[in-house]
């Protein structure tokens, strides 16, 4: 509850102080505070356990995750703390078509909701990971633009060495 008033306080100050603010509005919070396992797209590839597992190399890989899967139980509880097992992975890659959705054309989506599944993203959602999923997707994006087509179409490979160039991307070579 106090999280929800938080939340309302600082909306108001923004509103009132920020510059381009001014017009916002807010629609809602999420139902509890503190969920980790959130929705995800089903994109060209899916990051899998396996994956994790076997440190399953990809060509077009854009980023690396490295985070111990941190997988906690699927119901609230306020009387346990972390029940979850996880083991810590070797470092990954994270290829570029889990930010592709199957069914929507034109659209990365990165970070937390890419598309992975539940154990994966007990990994893969960290914030360090999410934010080099965002620049692998904003360079995605850049690339389309220059070229004049659809995000989905860019190959991730180009991807991956733009963001090389730039020293960033994935740990390891592929």
């Amino acid at each position: 509850m106090q999280g929800r008033k938080d939340a309302w306080t600082i909306f108001n100050e923004w509103k009132a102080k920020v510059p381009g603010f001014e017009n916002s509005y807010y629609i809602m919070s999420g139902p509890y505070i503190g969920v980790r396992d959130t929705r995800r797209i089903v994109g060209l590839n899916v990051l899998t356990l396996e994956d994790l597992q076997k440190t399953t190399r990809h060509d077009d890989a854009v980023a690396t995750g490295c985070w111990f899967l941190d997988i906690h139980p699927p119901e609230v509880s306020v009387d346990k703390p972390f029940t979850g097992s996880g083991f810590q992975p070797a470092p990954y890659d994270i290829s570029y078509r889990t930010l592709v959705p199957q069914q929507v054309s034109n659209l990365l989506v990165a970070g937390r909701c890419h598309s992975a599944s539940s154990e994966a993203s007990a990994s893969s959602r960290v914030t360090a990971t999410a934010m080099a999923l965002g620049e692998a997707a904003g360079c995605a994006a850049a690339l389309a633009m220059k070229t004049k087509s659809e995000v989905g179409t860019i190959d991730g490979v180009k991807v991956r060495e733009t963001l090389s160039k730039q020293n960033a991307g994935p740990f390891g070579e592929a």
